[in-house]
């Protein structure tokens, strides 16, 4: 599953996404609708714009897209797919325009500001990979998060968060053999010697756990 901030622009991504691959069993543009919703989670369609409506605008509900229930709402609409057809690359769900985390290079200091200002003015914590030939470097701060609205990451709810998301890593790290280092806290870290594959896993995991408390909250003031 992957991680997917339901704002408005990455709705209209992801639906343009599902036109394209689904272009082959010409799949009716409602149904791609219906079967999106149900791959968010949703029972039905009409249940996504409901939920989209409980949140404040500034502050898009994060939802894990899981395509085999796309797959699965799609052949119960009658269209010839197989069950465990792959119709979305997870790579491409995450640069939807909306992302939860980026790829920076060890040394360019230009896009990891520019990344920052922007998660700065989404109010969203910063998360950031540094990738080598085999191993990564994820890092997180939540510097770029208004002050009044970390709570979670302070005191004894604070200490508890880092315990979740280093029970993330240990379960992440178990995967495959390497010397993974989990260092920091909640409100600043990093893993190093993070093999590849699993970067996408462990940063999805980290998102989630310090965006998901912060989702009732508007705007900085």
């Amino acid at each position: 599953m992957t991680p997917i901030l339901l704002s408005v622009d990455n709705l209209d991504a992801l639906k343009a996404i599902a036109k394209r691959t689904c272009l082959a069993q010409a799949v009716r543009s409602a149904h791609i609708t219906e079967a999106l919703a149900y791959g968010l989670g949703f029972a039905t369609q009409a249940a996504l714009p409901s939920k989209t409506r409980n949140v404040p605008e500034f502050r898009p509900f994060l939802a894990d897209f899981d395509q085999d229930r796309f797959v699965t709402r799609l052949l119960q609409l009658g269209y010839p797919l197989t069950e465990n057809a792959v119709l979305f690359d997870d790579d491409g769900l995450r640069n939807l325009p909306d992302r939860t985390w980026v790829d920076i290079e060890a040394n360019d200091r230009g896009k990891q500001n520019f990344w920052f200002h922007k998660c700065q003015r989404r109010d969203i914590p910063f998360i950031y990979v540094v990738r080598k030939r085999k191993y990564a470097e994820l890092q997180w701060d939540c510097i770029s998060v208004d002050p009044a609205h970390e709570a979670h990451v302070q005191g004894d709810r604070g200490t508890h968060l880092v315990r979740t998301m280093f029970a993330s890593f240990q379960a992440v790290a178990r995967k495959l053999p390497s010397r993974a280092l989990f260092e920091g806290k909640s409100i600043v870290g990093s893993v190093k010697g993070l093999p590849i594959r699993l970067v996408p896993e462990l940063a999805d995991a980290f998102f989630a756990a310090l965006y998901k408390p912060m989702q009732d909250y508007g705007p900085p003031a």
